[in-house]
């Protein structure tokens, strides 16, 4: 069982809007146990998979606890980020092309949750959408978020440096416990319901990943 769980995350603004409006999330965390330090939280754009160096952008991070340390409980907290910079769409072929959002969660330097949409712009008229001018029109465009998926990975905590299996074992046999995490994935609602056996979520082994050729 995670020490610390990202059980819940609303859009309260920004999935479906404007393209220079900016998001506002709501996130429920559930700390089953006191931490030492406080969490980081980060909201960001990916106009471009493929570069590592510039692909990813930072809109917005803010750190979650009492500075230091999160309590044991359930707390819920804002992360308001402003609108990805149209120069940055342009970079990432125009606004018509897909791109990705993501929060992540943070703790000691090492990712235990992210949440990603996949975002695209589409104009409000089927003749511009089948037949976009060459400069993007901005007045008649509007941002849409796609079904969050969400991914859940495995960290030491205020543990030693090892892995950990689900079963709470350590996980050295491969000796490559960094690199070979278990991750919970699920699509869809963020919530309760798509965290639970059966409700939605895969358990995979595979590589852990801060940057991937997939935007989220």
């Amino acid at each position: 069982m995670a020490v610390c769980r990202v059980t819940k995350v609303e859009v309260l603004a920004g999935g479906t809007a404007a393209p220079d409006e900016g998001f506002s999330f709501k996130i429920t965390l559930d700390v089953a146990e006191a931490l030492k330090e406080d969490a980081m939280f980060r909201c960001m754009y990916v106009s471009d998979a493929d570069d590592d160096a510039e692909g990813e952008e930072e809109l917005e991070s803010m750190d979650v606890g009492n500075e230091p340390g999160l309590p044991q409980g359930i707390m819920e907290f804002m992360l308001g980020a402003p609108a990805p910079p149209r120069c940055l769409l342009e970079k990432g072929g125009g606004p018509l092309e897909a791109a990705g959002l993501y929060i992540s969660g943070i703790y000691r330097g090492k990712e235990f949750f992210r949440v990603g949409y996949f975002t695209r712009h589409q104009y409000d008229s089927e003749e511009l959408q089948e037949n976009p001018p060459e400069t993007a029109d901005w007045s008649r465009l509007t941002r849409v978020l796609s079904e969050p998926i969400t991914t859940h990975f495995l960290i030491p905590w205020d543990g030693p440096e090892k892995m950990l299996n689900p079963e709470g074992e350590e996980d050295g046999a491969t000796g490559g416990g960094e690199e070979r995490p278990m991750i919970w994935r699920s699509r869809g609602s963020t919530g309760p319901d798509n965290d639970e056996e059966g409700g939605g979520t895969e358990l995979l082994r595979g590589r852990s990943r801060s940057r991937s050729r997939s935007p989220l």
